[in-house]
């Protein structure tokens, strides 16, 4: 089986149609599943559907514009390209803002700060509030730190995506780190 990179230089390089709309779908199989929980934690889930097709169609639309050499690279222009059109369709239809499903996260919370333990009940309910309280208060921070810890995007990465420095969003996820501590400190 060919690696990521391997079908997009594939895609670029061929000219016949048919091939090439095969290497599109092998390509659309690797990268919607990604690029759809980049989606699914920023917008309400009847949007993601619509969000992921535009980002598909501007993917390979604008596939030509692609320079990168390394799958990584890759990987960022698409994110770039899928930020792009959720924010597009956050600015054309507010009330679609940011929706994160809380079981998912206090999963991930799980995963990440108890390795193979469970979160326990008033620890999960406290966790709970943190993810309201940071939602209201600071969504762009949630957004962030979930990209950063679940999506898995690294400062450069997230300094793409966000349009700043690669201090600016290291600072920015301390930053929201700081304010979930005190969030969490706060439910004590």
């Amino acid at each position: 089986m060919q690696s990521l990179f391997e079908l997009v230089e594939a895609y670029r390089e061929e000219i016949h149609m048919e091939p090439r709309m095969e290497l599109a779908g092998k390509l659309a199989e690797i990268l919607a599943p990604e690029l759809r929980i980049f989606v699914i934690f920023r917008v309400k889930p009847s949007l993601a559907d619509d969000i992921m097709q535009e980002t598909m169609k501007d993917i390979f639309t604008h596939f030509f514009k692609f320079r990168g050499k390394t799958e990584k690279e890759f990987w960022k222009w698409c994110y770039i390209i899928t930020r792009n059109k959720t924010a597009d369709r956050l600015r054309w239809d507010h009330k679609s803002l940011l929706y994160y499903p809380e079981e998912e996260l206090i999963q991930l919370a799980e995963s990440i700060g108890k390795e193979a333990h469970t979160v326990s009940l008033e620890d999960r309910d406290d966790l709970r509030q943190v993810l309201k309280m940071l939602g209201k208060s600071a969504p762009d921070c949630r957004g962030k730190l979930w990209d950063y810890y679940a999506v898995g995007l690294d400062y450069d990465e997230l300094a793409e995506v966000f349009n700043l420095s690669y201090d600016a969003i290291r600072m920015s996820i301390k930053r929201c780190l700081e304010l979930a501590r005190d969030l969490y400190n706060g439910l004590k």
